[in-house]
């Protein structure tokens, strides 16, 4: 739990020192929001506000991340959940820096943001099944009723992270309204998964509550900065990969598991080699 609240600090302090800086260099290199014809008057009045904030919240979480490393012990679940993160703000980050570039508010066409996300989906999900570990095995809540899905798993996997990280993209419309929704929800996954000795995943959740926390100060209404694509993608992907890493302990236990064997497999080629080489000196 203390390392929890180390990471949940940091993650806060990162936003709330870096944004500061962030608002004013977006605002000179006019990295502003622009707003759609068809939206009401009185929404026009948010053009040209600086966005793509959610880059200071993805440097955040990385700041989290090596701060687990330094007080934690293990990171495995953390470092699944960040490159998820990650890879979805990359694709909202492309799609935002297109819409100021070009000063229109169509970034990635619909085809290309979709190839990207699924590309991104089947890494995660490869990343679930090193070693071994996915567990395909889907159990309906308060019951006792399970039965195992196979690769179907793969498909709903993917279809969850790409529709989830599209929600929450349609969700973030209004000042602070994401941040609101997200907080809860993370700080929910993190107190679960403490509950089930996933400490990785728990200090992935804590620095997303940190990074969120940091980011309503600037973000609440009146919003001086937006996340764009880059944060409400990314957190998307966050939000839905922990659902899929809370279920199982994929996340915690498949980079283990293929290190380790790995490392085995290593040290008996080693052996072998070292047997044989004693043999012909004999």
């Amino acid at each position: 739990m203390l390392i929890s609240l180390i990471v949940l600090i940091s993650s806060l302090l990162t936003v709330l020192v870096v944004m500061p800086r962030a608002i004013p260099a977006l605002r000179e290199l006019k990295f502003g929001q622009e707003i759609r014809d068809e939206g009401p008057d009185w929404h026009q009045k948010k053009s040209g506000t600086p966005t793509m904030g959610g880059i200071v919240i993805l440097l955040a979480l990385m700041i989290g991340f090596v701060v687990s490393i330094v007080f934690g012990e293990t990171v495995t679940g953390f470092g699944t959940l960040l490159f998820v993160t990650l890879a979805f703000g990359v694709i909202g980050f492309l799609d935002d820096y297109i819409k100021v570039v070009n000063k229109r508010n169509l970034g990635l066409t619909s085809l290309q943001k979709l190839i990207g996300q699924i590309v991104v989906s089947v890494l995660f999900v490869w990343f679930l099944s090193l070693g071994g570990a996915l567990d395909t095995t889907i159990q309906i809540p308060f019951t006792s009723i399970a039965f195992d899905t196979g690769w179907l798993y793969v498909a709903i996997v993917i279809f969850w992270l790409v529709g989830f990280s599209n929600a929450v993209n349609l969700t973030d419309g209004l000042d602070g309204l994401v941040s609101f929704s997200a907080i809860p929800t993370f700080a929910f996954f993190g107190i679960y998964a403490l509950g089930q000795d996933e400490a990785g995943i728990a200090w992935f959740a804590f620095s997303a509550v940190g990074a969120l926390l940091g980011f309503l100060v600037f973000n609440k209404y009146p919003a001086k900065i937006f996340m764009g694509d880059t944060g409400s993608l990314a957190l998307g992907g966050a939000v839905a990969g922990l659902a899929s890493c809370s279920s199982s302990s994929c996340c915690s236990s498949s980079w283990a598991s293929s290190l380790s064997s790995r490392r085995s497999a290593s040290s008996c080629k080693c052996s072998r080699s070292r047997r044989r080489a004693n043999e012909s000196l004999r």
